[in-house]
């Protein structure tokens, strides 16, 4: 984006702007600018904190800061974004409604990251196991011993085979589902009969 206006008159529109531009060519020509997003963002909230122009640039620095993960202070700038949007005299309903999406895409992205680093530390845990395994394998003359350790080294690819088909059958459970909707609730409502719905 053209930086020349900013360099001559920095003004929150200006860097609010450039930011959505670094945000569209970052999902549209999947470019990296992510840090160039949100820095333009930060930029355009320092200049002028309440308004139309911070709302969008603390939506855009939420969505940037999603990608880049860094999930905690992503979710307080779609929080912020929130509060100025329904401050409103009349909100906005489409940019509520992007906003909630954004909302949704952040918790899914923080809970994979979360998901894929429990499954790197049980991939860890499971070859140090193997390790450990191997290193006290029984001579081969010893046929007890042999036995003893050949069914430990059952049970721990027995285990392997378990984390596998847990990483491939990854389904949202039936009690984090709408039975109207048929999407994962955001803001479940339980009827005496303790049934969920959005």
């Amino acid at each position: 984006p053209d930086t020349a206006a900013i360099v001559i008159a920095p003004t929150a529109a200006l860097y609010s702007n450039r930011a959505m531009c670094f945000v569209k060519r970052s999902l549209i020509e999947g470019r990296d600018e992510w840090r160039e997003a949100a820095a333009d963002c930060r930029a355009c909230v320092h200049l002028e904190p309440e308004g139309r122009p911070a709302s969008k640039a603390l939506y855009n620095l939420g969505i940037s800061l999603t990608k880049l993960g860094e999930f905690d202070e992503a979710r307080s700038s779609l929080e912020a974004a929130r509060r100025l949007l329904e401050a409103a005299r009349q909100p906005d309903t489409a940019s509520l409604a992007r906003l909630s999406a954004a909302d949704d895409a952040l918790r899914k992205a923080a809970w994979l990251a979360a998901d894929e680093q429990q499954a790197v530390a049980r991939q860890g845990t499971l070859e140090r196991l193997r390790g450990l395994l191997e290193a006290q394998r029984p001579p081969d003359d010893d046929a007890a011993a042999a036995a003893e350790w050949h069914g430990h080294a059952r049970q721990l690819e027995a285990l392997a085979a378990e984390e596998a088909a847990r990483r491939t059958q990854r389904e949202v459970p039936d009690w984090l589902c709408c039975k109207i909707t048929m999407d994962v609730v955001r803001e479940p409502v339980i009827t005496p009969d303790g049934i969920c719905y959005e």
